[in-house]
């Protein structure tokens, strides 16, 4: 029995992906999880995710495609956990 997780899979590519999978009846099932489920910052919250996700089923197949939901440049993004920017292009 094959089972995908598709970690970022309610939005953007991860959602087509999850698409894509559900078209190619190559899965026999398919969890979609996404920022709303948990939080790919906390080991704890990933690994209980992960535990309960697929009602049972064992995850053979995992896509990550969890990202940044922003569109910037890079050296302008922030670091949601230091709550500073992570580098400026004047440091280089």
């Amino acid at each position: 029995m094959s089972h995908l997780l598709v970690i970022g899979g309610t939005s953007g590519i991860g959602k087509a992906t999850v698409r894509a999978a559900e078209r190619s009846d190559i899965f026999d099932s398919i969890s979609a999880i996404g920022k709303e489920d948990f939080d790919v910052r906390s080991a704890q919250s990933v690994e209980e995710t992960i535990r309960n996700v697929g009602n049972g089923n064992p995850i053979t197949h995992t896509v990550y495609s969890a990202g940044v939901a922003s569109l910037q440049m890079i050296p302008n993004l922030l670091n949601d956990s230091l709550g500073k920017p992570t580098y400026r292009r004047d440091e280089f």
